[in-house]
């Protein structure tokens, strides 16, 4: 990429972060960086960049840009389609696909597909490059590694030698917001704490731990029955919704990947430290190691990676 300046941009589904940066005799140096929408709540792709990149243009001028995540789906700003896995840095630096807007050259990543584990087709956007950038930070190739990608959509990933050979999606993320805001499982009337109450959540991975006959669909309206008889207040509640989400995904997780996993693996867990924290605890529960790493740091080196290649 011939610009002496860069932005990249990892817009996901809930959140949009973009970074601009300076690329000088190989280096990358962070000048600045903007908040904003994500996919879901943007009507205007192409007019919402632009407002939020503005001034960088006035500024600095010609600049190459980079994007990944739901920009690139079919209910992004162009539909970048999908790498069948095993897919590597490489493929898919060369199959972006790349457009003028308003005279500036932008550039979007192609997602991932594969037929995960359960026979279904799967499909990811945005955790490529988060996966991209653990791959290419790794100091020698890894025969294969589980990861954990905690967010709207958790992924489950396996990498084999330095590519991402397949993964599995659990809408873990999304099925809590639906479930709290437009069920009658909590009271949203209410203002509580947002931070979980982490005696419960490990109490209840416990017991889910110990319990195999439990499954989520006979567990789920426990939830609400605890809070209406007083054995929980609201927050509460809250907290133990989201340990059976997030439990029962990561006991899924072990039965699946059983043969990836023993009690000295370590999962590379990679995402927003609100959700690290919460499956690092629950795969301590299953007696199962973890490495928390910030999804943005992963999505920055996977992005600038592929800024070199593109």
């Amino acid at each position: 990429m011939a610009c002496k300046y860069l932005i990249i941009g990892d817009w996901g589904t809930t959140n949009l972060s973009l970074y601009l940066y300076k690329i000088q005799k190989g280096a990358s140096l962070q000048l600045d960086s903007r908040k904003g929408c994500g996919a879901k709540f943007c009507n205007d792709f192409e007019q919402y960049f632009h407002e939020l990149t503005a001034n960088w243009y006035e500024q600095y001028g010609d600049i190459a840009v980079i994007l990944s995540g739901m920009v690139g789906a079919d209910i992004g700003w162009k539909d970048a389609g999908y790498k069948k896995c095993p897919v590597s840095a490489a493929q898919l630096a060369n199959a972006p696909i790349q457009f003028l807007s308003r005279g500036r050259n932008i550039t979007i990543i192609s997602g991932a597909e594969c037929r995960n584990r359960l026979g279904h087709p799967d499909i990811m956007r945005g955790e490529e490059v988060q996966l991209l950038g653990w791959l290419t930070n790794q100091t020698s190739v890894q025969n294969s590694q589980i990861l954990c990608l905690p967010g709207t959509h958790t992924k489950w990933a396996l990498t084999k030698q330095n590519t991402i050979a397949e993964f599995l999606t659990i809408p873990s993320g999304e099925l809590y917001n639906i479930i709290s805001k437009h069920g009658i499982y909590v009271d949203n009337s209410a203002d509580g704490s947002p931070d979980t109450d982490m005696e419960i959540f490990q109490d209840t991975v416990a017991h889910i731990y110990k319990s195999p006959k439990l499954n989520f669909i006979n567990t789920l309206f426990s939830v609400r029955s605890k809070r209406v008889l007083g054995q929980m207040n609201n927050d509460q509640a809250r907290s133990y919704l989201s340990a059976l989400i997030i439990g029962f995904d990561v006991r899924s997780a072990f039965d699946i990947y059983k043969n990836h996993l023993s009690s000295q693996t370590v999962i590379p867990i990679i995402g927003a430290e609100i959700n690290t924290v919460l499956y690092a605890s629950a795969l301590e529960g299953f007696g199962i190691k973890s490495q928390t790493l910030a999804g943005n740091e992963m999505a920055i080196k996977g992005l600038l990676y592929l800024s070199r290649q593109v």
